[in-house]
């Protein structure tokens, strides 16, 4: 089914430590569109609308997660009653390509072809970091640093005769922190440095030698 389909839920809160929240999503309606999980849907909340993915859980039951960013986009909290219309995500990627990435892809043929070759996972993740920019100037350099770095590993690759795939460093990276140098915005790269070093989030832990070796390379 390809119709929109709306109901009622609460905000829920998840692991408390990484801030995370989610709806859950009635069964029926999960089932009724998709086949296969997790599903790409597009979600809208209070009239605003985002990309997520419908997972199911071990219990059976299905949901949705949400960040800080998602929940201060459809101005909601945990445990509010919210109406939610949940639709099938046609869009190619499962999330929005930006006009920035997308004239640089059709004018790069290299470039198109290293990113088709990407997973989607990675396509994704790639796609909101270039998103969650608000300026023209840095989308259309985030977009130029992830195809050049996804082209220095093709070609890395390529010198290995025996290796299965060209990009398996690129879609490993991102289990692997210190390789998402050219990815990850400092913000969320402090963050993360302040809770593998500082339990309690010191502030004196702000410039952690960790945060400098995987950080310092991009103020943008």
């Amino acid at each position: 089914m390809n119709q929109p389909v709306t109901f009622q839920t609460r905000i829920l809160q998840g692991d408390t430590s990484l801030s995370l929240h989610f709806i859950e999503v009635p069964i029926d309606v999960a089932e009724s569109l998709f086949e296969k999980f997790p599903g790409r849907a597009l979600v809208t909340i209070h009239g605003a609308t985002f990309h997520g993915g419908v997972l199911r859980r071990k219990d059976g039951y299905y949901l949705i997660q949400m960040g800080k960013a998602i929940l201060k986009k459809i101005k909601a909290s945990f445990q509010d009653l919210v109406e939610v219309k949940i639709e099938k995500d046609n869009t190619t990627y499962g999330y929005e390509l930006p006009e920035e990435m997308e004239a640089l892809l059709e004018q790069d043929e290299d470039g198109r072809e290293t990113w088709k070759a990407l997973n989607p996972g990675m396509k994704r993740s790639l796609l909101h970091y270039v998103n969650s920019a608000k300026s023209i100037d840095v989308r259309i350099k985030r977009s130029i640093l992830i195809l050049k770095r996804a082209e220095e590993i093709q070609a890395e690759r390529r010198k290995k005769a025996n290796d299965p795939s060209l990009f398996d460093e690129l879609n490993k990276s991102i289990e692997n922190f210190s390789e998402l140098q050219l990815f990850l915005p400092h913000e969320f790269c402090r963050r993360i440095a302040l809770e593998r070093t500082s339990p309690r989030h010191d502030p004196r832990h702000r410039r952690t030698p960790f945060e400098r070796k995987s950080c310092s390379i991009y103020w943008f």
